[in-house]
C-alpha cells in the first residue's frame, strides 16, 4: 500500500520534462479542483509554447462523467503522435 499512495507525497519537478509537449484537460465542472487552481497548475508547466489546454465539460473524473468525450481527445492525441 505504501507505493500506491507514495506518488502523492513526491514532489513534481516539471523542469525534467521541459521539452515534452503537454495537453492539459481542464474539467469545467470539477468541484474538487476549481478552474482557478487548474489554471495555476497549468501555468507552472515549463515551456508554455508546448502546452495545449482542452476544456471538457465534466466533473473531476472525465473517464467517469464523460468517457466518450475523453476518449475522443485521447484518440486524437494518439493519432497525432503516431508515425505516418
Amino acid at each position: 500500500m505504501g507505493d500506491s499512495v507514495n506518488i502523492y507525497l513526491q514532489p513534481v519537478h516539471w523542469s525534467r520534462a521541459a521539452a515534452v509537449p503537454v495537453t492539459a484537460i481542464r474539467q469545467l465542472r470539477d468541484p474538487v479542483t476549481p478552474l482557478a487552481l487548474q489554471d495555476e497548475m497549468i501555468a507552472r508547466l515549463p515551456d508554455q509554447g508546448l502546452v495545449t489546454v482542452v476544456d471538457l465539460d465534466t466533473g473531476h473524473i472525465p473517464a467517469v462523467t464523460d468517457a466518450p468525450a475523453l476518449a475522443t481527445i485521447l484518440n486524437r492525441l494518439g493519432s497525432a503522435a503516431s508515425p505516418a
